[in-house]
Parts: structure tokens; sequence; C-alpha cells
């Protein structure tokens, strides 16, 4: 789910169902990405982590954001290349940070302005991934190559080239670090790698659950 999806759009029935759904579906093994800046989005944090989760915008803005080098996994190193200590960035809005989380539960990516917070983390033994910037995979109208540089280019960190193949941006922050060459296109596929990985080893649909259900 990204930029478009409020979870507090719909009714209140309607809204705590779907939460509700996706709860179970993560623990039964289904994968969830979930890159949002809405302020709604720590409905679902709340419902499963706990009603201690709160999310907030991060302040002052910082819209590029080191991935931590000392963390080793398909996301920070894997099939899209090696991003440990590089950066990825956003478009230049809102950027939601999350605190009250359990800590050893979690696997943290990068840290906001204040470390007592999170922007990019995903679950050790559940298929859950949160990135708190709804526009992390902002790119101008399909745009392919270097001719998405430019104007735009710090506003839509998410490129790739003309083979479709991902390529370095930059990123524009407000405050610090200064403008930073952004990795969006890599560290995203390496995190549909994971998200892949693990639905097959793991999934709803995996063999694994399959035997479960056999079993039952």
């Amino acid at each position: 789910m990204g930029y478009y999806f409020d979870f507090g759009a719909g009714t209140v029935g309607n809204n705590t169902n779907l939460i509700n759904a996706l709860v179970q579906y993560v623990n039964e093994g289904g994968v969830f990405i979930l890159m949002s800046q809405n302020p709604n989005c720590d409905d679902f944090l709340q419902a499963y982590y706990g009603a201690g989760v709160s999310a907030n915008v991060d302040s002052p803005y910082k819209w590029v954001y080191p991935i931590l080098s000392n963390v080793d996994d398909m996301i920070t190193n894997g099939p899209f290349g090696d991003i440990r200590g590089k950066y990825w960035g956003g478009d230049c809005g809102d950027v939601r940070i999350v605190s009250g989380l359990p800590n050893d539960q979690l696997i943290y990516y990068s840290y906001p302005s204040s470390q007592s917070s999170h922007v990019f983390f995903r679950d050790r033994t559940k298929g859950f991934l949160f990135n708190g910037e709804g526009g992390f995979l902002a790119n101008s109208s399909g745009c392919t190559g270097d001719p998405c540089g430019g104007a735009t280019m710090e506003t839509y960190p998410f490129a790739i080239d003309a083979n479709l193949k991902p390529r370095i941006n930059w990123g524009q922050s407000g405050n610090n670090p200064p403008r930073q060459t952004v990795y969006n296109s890599a560290l995203f596929g390496n995190i549909m790698a994971w998200a892949l990985e693990y639905a097959e080893a793991q999934g709803v649909n995996s063999l694994k659950n399959a035997a479960k259900t056999a079993e039952n």
C-alpha cells in the first residue's frame, strides 16, 4: 500500500474490518509492504504492535535518509545491489516516523532526526515492512533514463534507466544531510526480492503453510 491509501477514508466499521483482515493476513504468513506518510497509517501499526505506537511527521524535514551500514540482509545487500551506508530519498513532502515500537521484534534500516523513532523497518519474523515516505516510488510520468534528471529529479527519487533497470538519482534535503545520491529503485528491487523469497518460503500459499493445512 502506498501514497494514496488512507485507512481513515472509509466508514469506521469498514476500516476496522480491513485492518483486522490485514493483521490476520500478516500473522498467517502474508507479505504486507506499507509505504505511507498518511496520518492514519498508525491505525494498522497500533492494531499490530499495540496501542502505545504513534506516528508523527519527522521534524525538521529530512528528505534523504542513510541506510544503516551494519544491517546486512537481502534488503540492504540483495540482488539489485549492496546499498549499505548509502541513501534513499523522499519526494520533498512529509515523512511519517513511528515511536513506541517493540524493538526486539523489528529490524531497523534508517533512523529519522531522532533515534527514538523509526522511519524504515521490517518485522523479524513476519512479512511486514514499513517505510514512512509515501513518495518513495515517485517517478515523473514513468520517465526512464537520464532525461528524468533536471529540475524534477529531487522530487521524484525513484529512477530507472532506459532498460528499466535501477539507477541512481538525487535527493534533496530540507535540512541535513545535504543533497545526496539516492538508491530508491535498487532498494525497492531488493525489497521485492525479499518479499518474493518470504512469500515462497513462509507465505500464505507457500509449501510450508500448505503442509500445515494438510495436517489440520
